[in-house]
């Protein structure tokens, strides 16, 4: 297969778009993940509002769906990332562009204006325009 597509995703496609993005980046000629969780422990925590008590296994195989753990693997796949400005699933995105700033990345991050959990048409836009 070569990097001739591009992966794109909304809510629970987000998140697979999230994870094929860094764990099979040389697939993809970008990733334009939309509103998907990225990682486990703030999203529990932030999103879904649940006190965390894992064990460490549990914790161990979050790791499989932590997608900041492997955020210098965006490097080289362009990667637009969308979120409502009003959606408790923005988290995921932010979360991303910090572990990316860790790597010394930048996410480009489109937010829907006064937008829920759900595309704008503007942003629809945005996001193709820059991919």
């Amino acid at each position: 297969m070569t990097a001739e597509s591009w992966w794109r995703g909304f809510s629970m496609g987000g998140a697979a778009c999230w994870n094929f993005a860094v764990h099979y980046p040389g697939l993809w000629a970008a990733a334009a993940p939309g509103a998907g969780f990225s990682e486990s422990p703030d999203f529990l925590k932030v999103f879904q509002k649940e006190k965390l008590t894992p064990t460490w296994y549990e914790q161990k195989l979050w790791r499989l769906y932590d997608c900041t753990d492997y955020a210098l693997n965006l490097y080289n796949l362009p990667t637009v990332a969308y979120s409502g400005a009003q959606d408790g699933q923005k988290q995921a995105a932010d979360i991303m562009a910090k572990a990316m700033a860790a790597e010394g990345l930048n996410l480009t991050h489109v937010i829907g204006v006064n937008a829920k959990h759900f595309y704008t048409p503007e942003s629809r836009v945005e996001i193709n325009r820059r991919i």
